[in-house]
């Protein structure tokens, strides 16, 4: 069963995330106690290299960021999750993860960005089958908040780990959060119980599908199979 996800999933909107940022590095506020921002000297090398992202010309707003000398922990893991999300776009996924760990360990990012960053670096572990990592903060990032999709991704690591009984857990989350049929977990879920050999409880979504699919002969083919093996049983 393919699971595969293209490389721009679950990507965070870079340019506009950086603008926000760009917009206010220089900002302050009297009395109020100030996020994190970028230095002056850094703030304008991000700068360039995001108004060189706007014209499409990656690799040279690549080449800016890594001329930066980072010296304070934000300013590290800034440019560090900015060169990941540009690495990621570029396809150059083992240096994207890279510059995202790096990002991570800093610590410094405002919550929001943390999070973001943790869940681009939680996909592209999945996608470099990095499974055991990736389970690892997709769970993290759960106890911050649920969400269908955080469940389907869950379940698509249990996939590649053939974590069966794991995976139908995080399925049934995913499922009970859908507003609508999710068609990718119930074939997750429907993978797991055929290697359970679960034929009851595949019945059942495979009757789901027959009633929403019925142009696809493969799901009536299967759903006369588990007729036959449940008449075994």
């Amino acid at each position: 069963m393919k699971t595969a996800m293209k490389p721009g999933m679950q990507l965070p909107c870079l340019m506009l995330l950086t603008l926000i940022l760009i917009t206010n590095l220089f900002s302050s506020a009297v009395g109020a106690v100030q996020p994190p921002r970028l230095s002056a000297a850094v703030g304008k090398q991000v700068t360039i290299a995001f108004t060189l992202y706007e014209q499409g010309k990656l690799p040279q707003a690549l080449q800016q960021l890594n001329e930066i000398n980072s010296r304070s922990s934000f300013d590290k893991a800034y440019v560090q999750r900015f060169k990941g999300n540009l690495y990621w776009e570029l396809g150059d996924e083992e240096k994207a993860v890279a510059a995202l760990e790096i990002a991570l360990s800093e610590q410094a990012l405002g919550q929001i960005e943390q999070r973001q960053s943790q869940r681009m670096l939680a996909d592209l572990y999945l996608k470099q089958k990095q499974t055991a990592q990736a389970i690892a903060l997709y769970n993290e990032l759960i106890t911050y908040a649920e969400s269908e999709s955080l469940y389907q991704h869950l379940a698509m690591a249990y996939y590649q780990e053939k974590s069966w009984p794991a995976l139908i857990v995080a399925t049934n989350k995913a499922i009970a959060l859908a507003t609508e049929f999710n068609k990718s977990v119930h074939l997750l879920q429907l993978s797991a119980f055929y290697e359970l050999e679960n034929y009851k409880e595949a019945h059942k979504i495979l009757i789901k599908l027959t009633e929403l699919y019925p142009e696809d002969k493969r799901w009536w083919m299967q759903l006369a199979s588990t007729y036959r093996l449940l008449q075994e049983d």
